[in-house]
Protein backbone atom coordinates (compact mmCIF):
# COMPACT_ATOMS: atom_id res chain seq x y z
CA UNK A 1 0.00 0.00 0.00
CA UNK A 2 2.69 2.53 0.97
CA UNK A 3 4.76 1.71 -2.11
CA UNK A 4 1.85 2.62 -4.42
CA UNK A 5 0.54 5.44 -2.23
CA UNK A 6 0.93 8.13 -4.89
CA UNK A 7 -0.28 5.97 -7.73
CA UNK A 8 -3.89 5.09 -6.97
CA UNK A 9 -7.33 6.50 -6.20
CA UNK A 10 -10.66 4.95 -5.25
CA UNK A 11 -13.40 5.11 -7.89
CA UNK A 12 -16.82 4.99 -6.25
CA UNK A 13 -20.01 3.96 -8.10
CA UNK A 14 -18.16 1.94 -10.75
CA UNK A 15 -20.70 0.03 -12.87
CA UNK A 16 -21.03 -3.73 -13.15
CA UNK A 17 -24.38 -3.77 -14.93
CA UNK A 18 -25.17 -3.70 -18.62
CA UNK A 19 -25.53 0.07 -18.99
CA UNK A 20 -22.86 0.64 -21.63
CA UNK A 21 -23.09 4.40 -21.19
CA UNK A 22 -21.95 3.98 -17.59
CA UNK A 23 -19.33 1.45 -18.68
CA UNK A 24 -18.03 3.87 -21.32
CA UNK A 25 -17.79 6.63 -18.71
CA UNK A 26 -15.57 4.41 -16.56
CA UNK A 27 -13.51 3.35 -19.57
CA UNK A 28 -12.97 7.02 -20.47
CA UNK A 29 -11.91 7.82 -16.89
CA UNK A 30 -9.40 4.98 -16.89
CA UNK A 31 -8.08 6.15 -20.25
CA UNK A 32 -7.72 9.76 -19.08
CA UNK A 33 -6.13 8.83 -15.74
CA UNK A 34 -3.98 6.03 -17.15
CA UNK A 35 -1.00 6.87 -14.94
CA UNK A 36 -3.11 5.97 -11.89
CA UNK A 37 -4.45 2.66 -10.70
CA UNK A 38 -8.16 3.18 -10.07
CA UNK A 39 -9.57 0.84 -7.44
CA UNK A 40 -13.15 0.34 -8.57
CA UNK A 41 -15.83 0.14 -5.90
CA UNK A 42 -19.01 -0.96 -7.73
CA UNK A 43 -22.23 0.95 -7.23
CA UNK A 44 -24.46 -2.05 -6.32
CA UNK A 45 -22.18 -2.96 -3.42
CA UNK A 46 -22.16 0.44 -1.69
CA UNK A 47 -24.53 -0.73 1.04
CA UNK A 48 -22.16 -3.62 1.82
CA UNK A 49 -19.17 -1.29 2.02
CA UNK A 50 -20.87 0.95 4.55
CA UNK A 51 -22.01 -2.03 6.57
CA UNK A 52 -18.32 -2.55 7.30
CA UNK A 53 -17.42 1.11 7.58
CA UNK A 54 -14.46 0.59 9.96
CA UNK A 55 -12.79 -1.74 7.48
CA UNK A 56 -13.62 0.58 4.59
CA UNK A 57 -11.96 3.46 6.40
CA UNK A 58 -8.82 1.39 6.97
CA UNK A 59 -8.68 0.46 3.28
CA UNK A 60 -9.21 3.98 1.96
CA UNK A 61 -7.25 5.69 4.75
CA UNK A 62 -6.36 9.16 3.43
CA UNK A 63 -6.70 8.18 -0.24
CA UNK A 64 -8.30 10.31 -2.92
CA UNK A 65 -11.93 9.38 -3.59
CA UNK A 66 -13.31 9.80 -7.10
CA UNK A 67 -17.03 9.54 -7.79
CA UNK A 68 -17.95 8.10 -11.17
CA UNK A 69 -19.19 10.44 -13.88
CA UNK A 70 -22.79 10.31 -15.06
CA UNK A 71 -26.25 11.58 -14.12
CA UNK A 72 -25.89 10.66 -10.49
CA UNK A 73 -26.51 13.80 -8.42
CA UNK A 74 -29.92 14.64 -7.01
CA UNK A 75 -33.22 12.79 -6.86
CA UNK A 76 -33.37 11.07 -10.24
CA UNK A 77 -31.20 8.15 -9.07
CA UNK A 78 -31.54 9.01 -5.40
CA UNK A 79 -31.21 5.55 -3.80
CA UNK A 80 -28.41 4.40 -6.11
CA UNK A 81 -25.97 7.28 -5.76
CA UNK A 82 -27.08 10.50 -4.06
CA UNK A 83 -27.58 8.88 -0.65
CA UNK A 84 -24.21 7.12 -0.84
CA UNK A 85 -22.37 10.23 -1.96
CA UNK A 86 -23.68 11.92 1.18
CA UNK A 87 -22.46 8.95 3.26
CA UNK A 88 -19.01 9.24 1.66
CA UNK A 89 -18.81 12.95 2.49
CA UNK A 90 -19.91 12.36 6.10
CA UNK A 91 -17.70 9.32 6.75
CA UNK A 92 -14.61 10.70 4.97
CA UNK A 93 -14.63 14.40 5.96
CA UNK A 94 -10.87 14.87 5.52
CA UNK A 95 -10.30 12.97 2.26
CA UNK A 96 -10.11 14.70 -1.08
CA UNK A 97 -13.36 13.86 -2.90
CA UNK A 98 -13.68 14.65 -6.61
CA UNK A 99 -16.99 14.13 -8.39
CA UNK A 100 -16.23 13.55 -12.07
CA UNK A 101 -18.51 15.25 -14.66
CA UNK A 102 -22.10 14.80 -13.55
CA UNK A 103 -25.61 16.06 -14.14
CA UNK A 104 -27.59 17.34 -11.17
CA UNK A 105 -31.39 17.02 -11.10
CA UNK A 106 -33.81 17.61 -8.24
CA UNK A 107 -37.58 17.10 -8.51
CA UNK A 108 -39.48 20.39 -8.47
CA UNK A 109 -41.66 19.48 -5.50
CA UNK A 110 -41.51 19.57 -1.69
CA UNK A 111 -39.53 16.33 -1.49
CA UNK A 112 -37.01 17.50 -4.10
CA UNK A 113 -36.54 20.83 -2.36
CA UNK A 114 -36.10 19.13 1.01
CA UNK A 115 -33.48 16.75 -0.39
CA UNK A 116 -31.65 19.62 -2.05
CA UNK A 117 -31.35 21.38 1.31
CA UNK A 118 -29.88 18.21 2.83
CA UNK A 119 -27.35 17.97 0.01
CA UNK A 120 -26.34 21.62 0.38
CA UNK A 121 -25.67 21.16 4.09
CA UNK A 122 -23.64 17.96 3.67
CA UNK A 123 -21.72 18.98 0.53
CA UNK A 124 -20.70 22.35 1.96
CA UNK A 125 -19.61 20.83 5.27
CA UNK A 126 -16.91 18.78 3.54
CA UNK A 127 -13.37 20.16 3.70
CA UNK A 128 -12.14 19.13 0.25
CA UNK A 129 -14.90 18.46 -2.28
CA UNK A 130 -14.67 19.32 -5.97
CA UNK A 131 -17.65 18.74 -8.27
CA UNK A 132 -17.47 18.76 -12.06
CA UNK A 133 -20.77 19.54 -13.78
CA UNK A 134 -21.06 18.13 -17.30
CA UNK A 135 -23.38 20.79 -18.72
CA UNK A 136 -24.24 24.43 -18.07
CA UNK A 137 -27.66 23.91 -16.48
CA UNK A 138 -26.18 21.73 -13.75
CA UNK A 139 -23.11 23.98 -13.52
CA UNK A 140 -24.98 27.21 -12.82
CA UNK A 141 -27.43 25.45 -10.53
CA UNK A 142 -24.67 23.90 -8.41
CA UNK A 143 -22.41 26.94 -8.60
CA UNK A 144 -25.06 28.84 -6.65
CA UNK A 145 -25.39 26.06 -4.06
CA UNK A 146 -21.97 24.45 -3.52
CA UNK A 147 -18.48 25.73 -2.82
CA UNK A 148 -16.24 24.27 -5.52
CA UNK A 149 -17.95 23.53 -8.83
CA UNK A 150 -16.20 23.31 -12.20
CA UNK A 151 -17.44 22.62 -15.73
CA UNK A 152 -16.29 19.74 -17.97
CA UNK A 153 -17.85 17.69 -20.79
CA UNK A 154 -19.27 14.17 -20.49
CA UNK A 155 -16.30 11.84 -20.13
CA UNK A 156 -17.26 9.63 -23.09
CA UNK A 157 -16.75 12.59 -25.42
CA UNK A 158 -13.02 12.25 -24.68
CA UNK A 159 -12.90 8.92 -26.51
CA UNK A 160 -11.98 8.44 -30.14
CA UNK A 161 -13.41 5.52 -32.09
CA UNK A 162 -11.78 3.58 -34.91
CA UNK A 163 -14.18 3.57 -37.82
CA UNK A 164 -15.63 0.30 -39.06
CA UNK A 165 -14.64 0.14 -42.71
CA UNK A 166 -17.83 -1.11 -44.27
CA UNK A 167 -20.86 0.48 -45.92
CA UNK A 168 -23.50 1.92 -43.63
CA UNK A 169 -26.95 0.35 -43.80
CA UNK A 170 -30.27 0.97 -42.08
CA UNK A 171 -31.50 3.12 -39.21
CA UNK A 172 -30.59 2.44 -35.58
CA UNK A 173 -33.34 3.35 -33.08
CA UNK A 174 -32.05 3.66 -29.49
CA UNK A 175 -34.71 4.81 -27.02
CA UNK A 176 -35.13 4.84 -23.23
CA UNK A 177 -37.45 2.54 -21.29
CA UNK A 178 -36.80 3.88 -17.78
CA UNK A 179 -37.84 6.79 -15.54
CA UNK A 180 -36.21 9.35 -17.85
CA UNK A 181 -38.40 8.46 -20.83
CA UNK A 182 -40.67 11.30 -22.02
CA UNK A 183 -41.34 10.45 -25.65
CA UNK A 184 -45.08 10.02 -26.27
CA UNK A 185 -45.91 6.67 -27.91
CA UNK A 186 -48.11 8.39 -30.50
CA UNK A 187 -45.33 10.73 -31.56
CA UNK A 188 -42.87 7.83 -31.60
CA UNK A 189 -45.20 5.91 -33.91
CA UNK A 190 -45.35 8.88 -36.30
CA UNK A 191 -41.58 9.19 -36.30
CA UNK A 192 -41.07 5.47 -37.00
CA UNK A 193 -43.62 5.53 -39.85
CA UNK A 194 -41.85 8.48 -41.43
CA UNK A 195 -38.49 6.74 -41.18
CA UNK A 196 -39.93 3.47 -42.56
CA UNK A 197 -41.03 5.27 -45.72
CA UNK A 198 -37.43 6.19 -46.46
CA UNK A 199 -35.42 3.22 -45.18
CA UNK A 200 -35.90 -0.52 -45.57
CA UNK A 201 -34.04 -1.60 -42.45
CA UNK A 202 -34.80 -0.33 -38.96
CA UNK A 203 -32.92 -1.87 -36.05
CA UNK A 204 -34.04 -1.33 -32.45
CA UNK A 205 -31.25 -1.33 -29.90
CA UNK A 206 -30.32 0.15 -26.54
CA UNK A 207 -27.19 1.28 -24.75
CA UNK A 208 -28.27 -1.07 -21.94
CA UNK A 209 -27.66 -4.78 -22.51
CA UNK A 210 -28.73 -7.76 -20.37
CA UNK A 211 -26.48 -9.18 -17.68
CA UNK A 212 -23.26 -8.09 -16.04
CA UNK A 213 -20.33 -6.34 -17.67
CA UNK A 214 -17.10 -6.97 -15.80
CA UNK A 215 -13.78 -5.11 -15.91
CA UNK A 216 -12.55 -7.94 -18.12
CA UNK A 217 -15.42 -7.72 -20.64
CA UNK A 218 -16.00 -3.94 -20.53
CA UNK A 219 -13.80 -2.96 -23.45
CA UNK A 220 -15.16 -5.65 -25.78
CA UNK A 221 -18.80 -4.85 -24.96
CA UNK A 222 -18.28 -1.16 -25.62
CA UNK A 223 -16.38 -1.88 -28.84
CA UNK A 224 -19.23 -4.10 -30.07
CA UNK A 225 -21.86 -1.43 -29.40
CA UNK A 226 -19.80 1.28 -31.08
CA UNK A 227 -19.39 -0.99 -34.11
CA UNK A 228 -23.18 -1.31 -34.30
CA UNK A 229 -23.54 2.49 -34.26
CA UNK A 230 -20.83 3.01 -36.86
CA UNK A 231 -22.60 0.69 -39.32
CA UNK A 232 -25.88 2.64 -39.29
CA UNK A 233 -26.89 5.26 -41.85
CA UNK A 234 -28.21 7.29 -38.98
CA UNK A 235 -29.29 6.95 -35.33
CA UNK A 236 -32.54 8.05 -33.71
CA UNK A 237 -32.17 8.36 -29.94
CA UNK A 238 -33.34 9.99 -26.72
CA UNK A 239 -30.40 8.54 -24.77
CA UNK A 240 -27.47 10.75 -23.87
CA UNK A 241 -24.92 8.08 -24.66
CA UNK A 242 -26.87 7.07 -27.73
CA UNK A 243 -26.12 10.61 -28.93
CA UNK A 244 -22.49 10.46 -27.76
CA UNK A 245 -21.87 7.02 -29.30
CA UNK A 246 -23.19 8.38 -32.58
CA UNK A 247 -20.98 11.45 -32.25
CA UNK A 248 -17.72 9.61 -31.58
CA UNK A 249 -18.40 7.12 -34.41
CA UNK A 250 -19.22 10.03 -36.78
CA UNK A 251 -22.70 8.61 -37.37
CA UNK A 252 -25.53 11.03 -38.30
CA UNK A 253 -27.91 11.30 -35.36
CA UNK A 254 -31.38 12.66 -34.62
CA UNK A 255 -31.77 13.49 -30.92
CA UNK A 256 -35.07 13.69 -29.04
CA UNK A 257 -35.26 15.22 -25.54
CA UNK A 258 -35.68 13.12 -22.37
CA UNK A 259 -36.78 14.01 -18.81
CA UNK A 260 -33.48 15.26 -17.48
CA UNK A 261 -31.89 18.40 -18.95
CA UNK A 262 -28.63 16.45 -19.37
CA UNK A 263 -29.32 15.58 -23.02
CA UNK A 264 -29.90 19.13 -24.19
CA UNK A 265 -27.10 20.41 -21.96
CA UNK A 266 -24.50 17.90 -23.15
CA UNK A 267 -25.51 18.50 -26.76
CA UNK A 268 -24.05 22.01 -26.45
CA UNK A 269 -20.55 20.47 -26.28
CA UNK A 270 -20.98 18.86 -29.70
CA UNK A 271 -23.43 21.17 -31.46
CA UNK A 272 -20.62 22.10 -33.85
CA UNK A 273 -20.92 18.59 -35.32
CA UNK A 274 -23.19 19.03 -38.31
CA UNK A 275 -24.22 15.38 -38.27
CA UNK A 276 -25.81 15.45 -34.77
CA UNK A 277 -29.08 17.41 -34.53
CA UNK A 278 -31.90 17.97 -32.08
CA UNK A 279 -35.21 17.56 -33.88
CA UNK A 280 -38.17 19.59 -32.58
CA UNK A 281 -40.76 18.81 -35.24
CA UNK A 282 -41.52 15.56 -37.08
CA UNK A 283 -41.13 17.20 -40.56
CA UNK A 284 -37.55 18.11 -39.59
CA UNK A 285 -36.66 14.44 -40.05
CA UNK A 286 -37.03 14.75 -43.83
CA UNK A 287 -34.77 17.81 -43.86
CA UNK A 288 -32.17 15.93 -41.82
CA UNK A 289 -32.26 12.87 -44.08
CA UNK A 290 -31.99 14.97 -47.23
CA UNK A 291 -29.16 17.21 -46.06
CA UNK A 292 -27.11 15.19 -43.56
CA UNK A 293 -27.46 11.43 -44.07
CA UNK A 294 -25.21 9.77 -46.63
CA UNK A 295 -22.20 12.01 -46.21
CA UNK A 296 -18.86 11.21 -44.59
CA UNK A 297 -17.90 12.87 -41.30
CA UNK A 298 -15.13 12.95 -38.68
CA UNK A 299 -15.48 13.37 -34.94
CA UNK A 300 -13.77 16.55 -33.74
CA UNK A 301 -13.35 17.05 -29.97
CA UNK A 302 -10.32 19.36 -29.99
CA UNK A 303 -12.23 22.12 -28.18
CA UNK A 304 -12.99 19.72 -25.30
CA UNK A 305 -9.42 18.58 -24.62
CA UNK A 306 -8.49 21.49 -22.27
CA UNK A 307 -11.38 20.54 -19.96
CA UNK A 308 -10.16 16.95 -19.72
CA UNK A 309 -6.63 18.16 -19.07
CA UNK A 310 -7.96 20.21 -16.16
CA UNK A 311 -9.63 17.13 -14.67
CA UNK A 312 -6.40 15.19 -15.02
CA UNK A 313 -4.35 17.92 -13.37
CA UNK A 314 -6.70 18.28 -10.40
CA UNK A 315 -6.83 14.52 -9.80
CA UNK A 316 -3.08 14.01 -10.21
CA UNK A 317 -2.25 16.96 -7.95
CA UNK A 318 -4.58 15.59 -5.26
CA UNK A 319 -3.01 12.12 -5.42
CA UNK A 320 0.54 13.47 -5.29
CA UNK A 321 -0.23 15.38 -2.09
CA UNK A 322 -1.11 12.14 -0.25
Amino acid sequence: RMFFKNKFAFLMFAPIGGNLGDQALTSAEINLLKDLYLIEMPCPYMSRYFKYIKLLKKIIDDGVILCNAGGNLGTLWYDATELYLRKILVEFPNNTVIVLPNTCYYEDNDWGKSELEKSIKIYNSHKDLTIFARENISYFFMKNKYKNVLLAPDMVMSLKCDQVLEQRSGVLVCLREDCEKTLDEGILSQIIKKVEKRYNQIIFTDTVIPGRVTKRTRKERIKSKLAQFSKAEFVLTDRLHGMVFAAITATPCIVIKSKSHKLQGCYKWIEHLEYVKFINEIPDIDVFCDNVVGKSYQYDNKSLVPYYEEIKKIVYDAVRKK
